[in-house]
């Protein structure tokens, strides 16, 4: 009962030519943008290509940011895990709005002064090249992971609405946002990324309100909610709960900063800006859009639940997994207003196109500053340069397509590809928190400090997936029922009782180490912390006569430095002259 003409018999509605007319229309139009600025506004230079000639508007700058932090995986994702586990993970989005300005005091204009596309050339000019190298390496291995994740979770979504193979689904949709990238560089994203905002939150915003009227109201939609323990918010101080208080909003905390405060795809957008005085306005803009979208996408899971409280789709056996919720809902209430589906699938797309161009983009910049540059002539030509740029953003999109078959086939280890993100978010910021931040840090304290986080968060996760997989740990969700589904009969039967061990009732939660139950919002947190301190410790006993400039601090710092000789760090006396 889980095929996808079952669904579409059950819900009597079918993907129509309005839904296929929204979809391909969203495609024609990326691929135009593409073609307008890599045919006939040309970009011959390497600033060009990465920084839009540092000639970027505001609002699209900051629409295109909010489409990169708005992956399709968020939108399928976040309003089933709100469904399943309540209203808890609407606090990342408070988070992450105290990051953005966080960012903007503290990281940006160190990035700023620096005036380089790449964000790790800082770490080459605070740290060592060796550092330098561990940071791009640790950006490339969880981009490269996570790219073929972004575009895999839409492509199910889509095949599932109409039937469609998705292999065709994913190589169609990866050839034009490899098009696009590769040919109009950064310009051709972020108006691409603007657009595709647009349609986002226009899908969003129009099936929040159907479904409101729909389930008679906001307000039936939230007792509805509260009688069912959706708006229920946990206080306890217990590491291992997954949507706690405090996972969702500091543990959520450390890991936008990671995400944004020193992320290359960040980083460069705000470098594109033409007056820094502007970042602000980006960046308000920006952190305003990701609210509204976030907030929506939370509320949507309520009204999703308030739909289904008699009827859960998933324990009644028409869906898989909850990660189809979204889709079967929206094919549901496009009864109502036909072409919805396609609109709203158009807006998954976008989001997962965004994502996926942003981070064509700053990769093909990361490859080419920190492994490319230092072996090509030094008279190159800058259109030489462009054509490097548009290789590697080629070469890298074939891979991450063909990574998504790869993907396909991991089952149970597509959780696993999520969370690698864990592995290398802690270390990198650490990286540069020790750096702006911490005068005393030094190249050795950065370095091992980091390759030992590394690899302690590597066991970390990798043992949670193991105990995952075994049947040892699973993630209870709130109480369903089936006792509305008027087309369910005496043959269908889904066991969906959760156990702690899913192989046999000897052992326990117990016997899992504690390490192991910790949620994945932590593990950035974790990460950052053993970096940090390992780093100072080694630091402390590694004691280095590097000349630091002041530029190479945050601001937010500037009144701590001093030049003293018994000091490990020394900030060059020219540039404390002119403090």
């Amino acid at each position: 009962m889980n095929s996808t003409e079952t669904i579409q018999e059950i819900l009597g509605v079918k993907f129509s030519w309005h839904d296929y007319s929204f979809f391909t229309l969203m495609l024609i139009a990326s691929a135009i943008i593409g073609v307008y600025y890599g045919f006939f506004k040309k970009q011959r230079t390497a600033q060009d290509y990465l920084l839009g000639g540092k000639s970027m508007g505001i609002i699209p700058v900051a629409l295109s940011l909010t489409a990169n932090n708005v992956s399709g995986v968020t939108l399928l994702a976040v309003p089933s895990d709100v469904y399943m586990h309540g209203i808890s993970y609407w606090f990342t989005y408070v988070s992450l709005v105290i990051v953005i300005f966080v960012s903007y005091k503290v990281f940006v204009p160190v990035f700023a002064n620096l005036k380089t596309p790449s964000s790790f050339e800082y770490l080459k000019r605070r740290y060592d090249t060796k550092t330098r190298m561990l940071g791009s390496m640790l950006y490339l291995i969880s981009a490269i992971l996570y790219l073929p994740v972004v575009m895999y979770m839409p492509s199910l979504a889509l095949s599932q609405a109409t039937g469609m193979n998705i292999h065709l689904i994913n190589i169609l949709v990866c050839t034009v946002c490899i098009f696009y990238t590769s040919v109009g560089g950064l310009k051709a994203v972020v108006y691409s990324d603007a657009l595709q905002t647009v349609i986002m939150i226009g899908a969003l915003v129009i099936a929040f309100i159907l479904g409101v009227v729909r389930c008679g109201g906001f307000e039936n939609v939230w007792n509805t909610s509260y009688e069912h323990n959706r708006l229920k918010l946990k206080f306890d101080i217990d590491f291992t709960l997954r949507n706690a208080f405090w996972a969702v909003t500091f543990g959520q905390f450390m890991t936008w900063l990671s995400f944004l405060g020193v992320s290359q795809v960040y980083i460069q957008k705000c470098l594109a800006i033409p007056s820094e005085k502007d970042v602000i306005k980006v960046l308000t803009i920006f952190a305003l859009g990701i609210f509204v979208i976030g907030s929506l996408c939370n509320f949507t899971g309520l009204i999703m639940f308030t739909e289904y409280s008699n009827c859960d789709p998933v324990k009644s056996g028409i869906l898989e997994k909850q990660d189809q919720l979204l889709p079967y809902y929206i094919l549901d209430i496009s009864k109502q207003l036909p072409g919805l589906a396609g609109l709203f699938i158009a807006g998954i797309f976008g989001a997962a196109l965004s994502t996926l161009a942003g981070m064509l983009n700053s990769l093909s910049c990361t490859i080419f500053e920190d492994f490319i540059s230092k072996y090509i002539p030094k008279n190159t030509t800058q259109l030489t340069i462009s054509r490097i740029l548009k290789l590697i953003v080629l070469i890298i999109g074939i891979v991450a397509t063909g990574l998504v078959f790869v993907v396909e086939k991991l089952g149970g280890m597509l959780a696993l590809s999520l969370s690698l993100s864990g592995i290398t978010a802690g270390p990198i910021l650490a990286l540069f928190v020790g750096g702006m931040l911490i005068p005393k840090m030094n190249e050795k304290g950065a370095y091992y400090g980091s390759v030992t986080s590394l690899i302690l968060m590597t066991i970390i996760v990798f043992g949670s997936q193991y105990y995952q997989n075994s049947g040892y740990l699973t993630t209870v969700p709130l109480p369903t029922s089936i006792e509305g589904c008027t087309f369910l009969n005496s043959t269908i039967t889904q066991n969906y009782d959760f156990k702690i061990d899913g192989n046999s009732t000897s052992h326990t939660i117990n016997e899992v180490p504690y390490i192991f139950r910790v949620p994945f919002y932590w593990y950035c947190t974790i990460g950052f912390v053993f970096a940090i301190s390992l780093g100072l410790l080694i630091s402390h006993f590694s004691k280095s006569k590097k000349n630091i400039d002041k530029e190479l601090f945050s601001p937010v710092i500037y009144r701590f430095l001093s030049r003293n000789s018994d000091e490990t760090i020394y900030v060059s006396e020219k540039l404390m002259e002119s403090k």
